[in-house]
């Protein structure tokens, strides 16, 4: 289902109370690589990858933490330019796993290539100086200069419920209508859509004066 700019509205963090933060260990990470080798997700890759192959811009149900990663990876590798990502505290199983960072690491590595990032400060406080395995960040930090971070106290809502982003280039996107359960509508082809309501409602909330710019290394410090 679509929806216009106007159907998004901005609030402020307090009015949300997330859930307590689960502190990842390396098995916790281990055990999620494996659930990668099955002949499922197999299927389901191949699924997506027709689907982007084919220019459809059918929207399409994305839910649980392998399908997240995957449609993650498949938008990080098929951006040429920008990426544009609205999330909580990016401390999770699918922003720590090998599928996520490789392909996210390999767009910044081409040439012309920026990443947005906007995180909840809220979210971001619960798990500050707390052990942080096979950080994302520090892997970001040698592409510094082609990253913008900010956090801000703000959050974007949909019919009343937070939602996440994130935006490849000015067509693909995955906009995810329930954090908590990762379930998400995504879209591989629709420039109209992205351009006229998604990237206005994340460059509002990225643009604003309350929106505070952090650096790589100081992310989870």
């Amino acid at each position: 289902m679509y929806f216009c700019a106007k159907c998004y509205c901005v609030t402020h963090k307090h009015s949300y109370m997330t859930e307590d933060i689960k502190l990842l260990s390396v098995e916790d990470l281990d055990n999620f690589e494996k659930q990668f080798h099955s002949r499922e997700i197999e299927n389901y890759m191949a699924a997506v990858s027709e689907i982007s192959h084919s220019n459809s811009s059918e929207v399409f149900s994305n839910s649980g933490n392998v399908h997240a990663a995957i449609i993650f990876s498949h938008i990080f590798s098929k951006s040429k330019s920008i990426v544009r990502i609205l999330a909580g505290n990016m401390y999770n199983v699918v922003t720590m796993s090998k599928m996520y960072q490789d392909a996210l690491l390999a767009f910044l590595g081409r040439e012309n290539t920026q990443l947005q990032i906007l995180l909840s400060s809220t979210d971001l406080n619960k798990v500050r100086n707390k052990p942080i395995p096979n950080s994302l960040f520090k892997k970001l930090q040698p592409y510094a200069s082609k990253i913008i971070i900010k956090q801000t106290e703000k959050t974007l809502r949909r019919n009343n419920e937070i939602v996440h982003l994130c935006i490849g280039d000015q067509s693909m996107y995955r906009l995810e209508v329930d954090p908590r359960n990762r379930h998400a509508e995504v879209c591989l082809n629709d420039a109209d859509y992205v351009r006229d309501h998604l990237i206005p409602v994340f460059d509002r909330l990225f643009q604003s004066q309350d929106a505070i710019v952090c650096q790589c290394e100081t992310v989870y410090n």
